[in-house]
């Protein structure tokens, strides 16, 4: 479904591919953090339950690249390192407060 959409706004009108490459400059940069490893994920790699990090970004990559392509949109690099959690954008607030909007209607809701 997002892929039609991607086709549909780059390769629309000259007004939806700069808001497409506008959208994609902004955010892509952030992309690389989907495949940075936190302290301690190497556990869980080597027991099985958590992706090798390189091999998903490979495949992803290769899903998500064709797309870009034929809506001739143009990104960078993604840039690999260190990745801090513990801040967030102003965005996270509006989407934490919706989810958490049931529990704070009912106080007796069981999840």
């Amino acid at each position: 479904h997002s892929s039609v959409w991607v086709r549909r706004l780059a390769l629309g009108t000259e007004e939806s591919h700069r808001r497409m490459q506008r959208a994609l400059n902004e955010l892509w940069p952030l992309t690389g953090q989907l495949f940075s490893a936190q302290p301690g994920d190497e556990i869980l790699m080597a027991a099985g339950y958590w992706p090798d990090f390189d091999e998903m970004k490979q495949s992803w990559m290769s899903v998500v690249m064709p797309f870009l392509e034929q809506g001739e949109l143009v990104v960078s690099d993604l840039v690999d390192g260190p990745v801090d959690r513990s801040e967030h954008s102003g965005h996270l607030n509006g989407l934490l407060a919706d989810m958490q909007m049931v529990a704070r209607a009912d106080r007796e809701a069981v999840w």
